[in-house]
């Protein structure tokens, strides 16, 4: 690529910043100060939130201007303001602030780790719950593991995205959970599933013998320990969402139509004195031509085939519009 006086200013500040930057990187892997993202509370003061994460009101207002004079969180939407870190003491109160929001998010509250205030149990192995913000990038650095290992530990894809207050493990997960089954509930899959139990997606497939793109349904019972047998049919238990379970009715119930169209349909026979559908100006002209020839029979049969007006009540005769005398076309020149 030519660099010229008419290159785009985007690609020139491109350039500039990575000359000027690109010999800095990576030569400082610990800095004296971190900035890290956290939900803020809606309605608190800066000033608490401040003291709940071990830093001053001045640096956090420093990094957060959006909050002026001190005002509150607002409340229209949730918020992430960014938290200077400068002691590893405030990552572990942040760790214990994370896990305290995220647990009404979990179906089963993870148990804090005694060896790490940063991770969390979940089945007797080790995770850290998603904050907002977090990305698989972030959340293999705050592991300390490569991101292939923890993408391979989650059973996450390129492009699959973090959910938040979801735990993500940094050990192999098991085969079995800690329970025996589990409900399915509207808007879950295999794979979040997997993640509240830290079970392996394919054991969950192979103990409930399900093909990969088989549809959970809400209300599903799946095996978690052991192997659905053959005999064993597939169980539902009752589901208070009855719109996620209509809804999926109808998904299922749409397809029925298609199929009943592929057996071949009887043709209906026709009657002999069913009137033949108008097809045309060659039907119209036939139908005059035997309306001529049956101008007797037409007459006996007035009462049936001919409709009177009300208007036309003092009328003591009805004519048949095509015995008319048709209409001389004029002669083209």
């Amino acid at each position: 690529m030519e660099i010229t006086e008419q290159t785009h200013t985007y690609i020139l500040t491109f350039l500039a910043h990575k000359v000027a930057f690109e010999p800095a990187c990576g030569q400082n892997p610990k800095p004296p100060m971190l900035l890290a993202e956290f939900p803020a509370a809606a309605g608190q003061q800066l000033s608490a939130l401040a003291a709940s994460l071990q830093t001053s009101p001045q640096e956090l207002a420093k990094h957060n201007r959006w909050l002026l004079n001190d005002g509150p969180v607002p409340l229209d939407k949730a918020y992430t303001i960014l938290v200077p870190v400068t002691d590893p003491l405030q990552l572990t109160a942040m760790a214990a602030q994370q896990k305290t929001a995220a647990a009404g998010q979990l179906l089963h509250e993870p148990a804090p780790d005694p060896e790490n205030a940063e991770f969390v149990q979940v089945n007797g192995l080790r995770a850290i719950i998603a904050l907002p913000g977090d990305t698989k990038e972030s959340l293999a650095q705050r592991a300390g593991m490569k991101m292939r290992k923890f993408m391979q530990y989650n059973d996450l894809f390129a492009f699959d995205n973090i959910v938040v207050g979801q735990p993500y493990f940094v050990q192999k997960k098991r085969d079995k959970a800690a329970v025996e089954y589990h409900v399915a509930q509207p808007g879950e899959s295999v794979a979040t599933v997997s993640q509240k139990y830290g079970v392996r997606a394919k054991a969950i497939w192979s103990k409930n013998r399900m093909p990969r793109n088989e549809e959970l349904r809400p209300g599903r019972i799946l095996w978690l320990q052991h192997t659905r047998p053959k005999e064993v049919a597939i169980e539902y238990a009752k589901s208070d969402d009855a719109a996620a379970l209509a809804a999926f009715e109808r998904t299922s119930s749409t397809a029925a139509p298609a199929t009943a169209s592929a057996k071949p349909v009887r043709k209906k026979e026709k009657v002999k004195d069913e009137a033949e559908p108008y097809t045309g100006t060659t039907a119209a002209a036939n139908r005059i031509l035997e309306d001529g020839e049956d101008a007797d029979s037409a007459t006996t049969n007035t009462d049936k085939t001919l409709v009177t007006q009300a208007d036309s009540a003092t009328d003591d005769h009805m004519e048949n519009l095509n015995e008319l005398p048709r209409l001389q076309r004029p002669s083209q020149r």
